[in-house]
């Protein structure tokens, strides 16, 4: 069964979406209008279910796909529980104007599925903007951390370092800011592997040779992907000086 509900607004009740049947595709576009108010055009878009029932979605840019058993490796993104209950959450950074499709069907369970779906803007905390080939500097006090961001201009591997230390930094990267400015170190540790792409400190997979008091990680990105970084003292109990940088890996 495919059922086709364009969802283009968020903060609009007549908007969200009643969807009942075996899987439901779902095409929500971030609107074009918010292109000069958003910086870079990012439009971010949490797609969110209610209902009783066990609800899952997977998330795919290619508009003609259809379900199959093998969505969780065939689709972009996916998510089960995140929500509510047993309700899927899932935040997806897209440009003004951009598509991407969402397959919804249950979780657990056979039979059809009845859940309303609707999206709403995702505001990231204020962070800085990270230049391909250019340093950033870093200088935080003990017990806090600083927000940084990248977006890819292209597909590829992206690697993000420190250098120039005056303290031993670390960083977390996530898909959002959502875990706040004020986490504890244990909060950032779980939620960077849980919403996210790791941390180090260390460069611990020897990517740049830097030695044991500077972070280095490679993380495959898509283009107009973002990737959010926070960076403070390891065990967040120091202060931290430092250069931050991202360069597109060749290997």
């Amino acid at each position: 069964m495919q059922l086709y509900f364009p969802i283009t607004a968020y903060y609009n009740d007549e908007q969200n979406k009643t969807l009942s049947g075996n899987f439901v595709a779902v095409r929500i576009q971030a609107p074009d209008e918010y292109e000069s108010s958003i910086p870079d055009t990012a439009v971010y878009r949490k797609s969110i279910s209610e209902g009783s029932e066990d609800s899952k979605a997977w998330f795919f840019w290619n508009l003609d796909v259809n379900a199959s058993n093998s969505m969780n490796s065939a689709s972009d993104y996916y998510d089960d529980n995140s929500g509510t209950g047993s309700n899927f959450s899932k935040k997806v950074s897209m440009n003004a104007g951009q598509t991407i499709q969402v397959l919804i069907g249950r979780g657990s369970g056979n039979g059809n599925l009845t859940t309303t779906v609707y999206v709403e803007k995702f505001e990231e905390m204020a962070s800085i903007p990270l230049t391909l080939n250019e340093s950033s500097p870093l200088n935080v006090e003990t017990g806090t951390y600083q927000w940084y961001s990248f977006k890819a201009l292209a597909d590829g591997d992206y690697i993000f370092y420190s250098d120039y230390n005056d303290g031993d930094p670390k960083a977390w990267f996530f898909n959002d800011t959502s875990v706040g400015g004020e986490a504890s170190v244990e909060t950032l540790n779980s939620a960077c592997q849980s919403d996210g792409y790791g941390s180090d400190d260390d460069d611990s997979d020897k990517i740049m040779g830097i030695g044991n008091t500077n972070f280095a990680k490679k993380i495959s990105m898509r283009q107009g992907q973002t990737v959010y970084i926070a960076v403070g003292h390891y065990s967040l109990n120091g202060s931290v000086t430092a250069s931050i940088h991202v360069i597109q890996s060749n290997e």
